[in-house]
């Protein structure tokens, strides 16, 4: 990328597909550098995985690296999926395009203070759950759940959602206080407290 903004298209409606080997996106010193991840036109289920620094899907035969970039965005085909978001940066934004199948959102691996910007869920139509994991955290926390946001004490950035189905938290094993202030008609929320 160069001094201003750049955006980085990758996979042209199908990334395994298309994309059959490694590739490497640095964005440099840009003000608005994004990445979108484009599989919306792939056929069956599929399994995604987002790091702080690299994707991966089922199929695709290389891994894609990326770095020194303001947004992220995957779009996920409209089978049954899974996503999984296992870390962000700070100062990079997170957004999952879910498809129109019936999809689980995976976020923080098992420790959800591996997010450390804004992340953007949109499930989109389907019956999808948003699964935050905070399993092996450590110490008691705060989680707060509203109609459209996840957030914990000591978490950067703030989890939004929408067309989501089910909300399941995995709280750690500490003490923690869990504040579900609303839901919206039709979301059911799950909570494992862990200790």
């Amino acid at each position: 990328g160069g001094e201003l903004s750049s955006e980085f298209n990758v996979g042209n409606g199908d990334i395994d597909s298309n994309i059959r080997g490694d590739v490497f996106i640095d964005g440099d010193d840009g003000i608005l550098d994004s990445l979108i991840l484009e599989d919306e036109s792939d056929a069956g289920n599929d399994h995604y995985s987002l790091t702080e620094n690299t994707f991966n899907k089922y199929n695709y035969l290389g891994t894609l690296t990326f770095s020194n970039l303001e947004t992220v965005e995957l779009n996920a085909n409209n089978d049954n999926n899974t996503i999984e978001l296992d870390a962000s940066v700070n100062g990079t934004e997170v957004t999952v395009n879910a498809g129109n199948g019936n999809d689980t959102i995976i976020v923080g691996e098992s420790d959800i203070d591996n997010i450390h910007d804004n992340v953007f869920v949109n499930g989109c139509f389907g019956d999808d759950e948003l699964r935050l994991n905070d399993q092996t955290d450590v110490g008691g926390d705060t989680y707060t759940l509203t109609a459209t946001t996840f957030d914990k004490s000591l978490l950067v950035g703030e989890i939004t959602y929408a067309f989501i189905n089910l909300v399941t938290i995995n709280a750690n094993e500490f003490d923690n206080t869990i504040d579900i202030q609303g839901t919206l008609a039709g979301v059911d929320v799950a909570v494992n407290a862990g200790g």
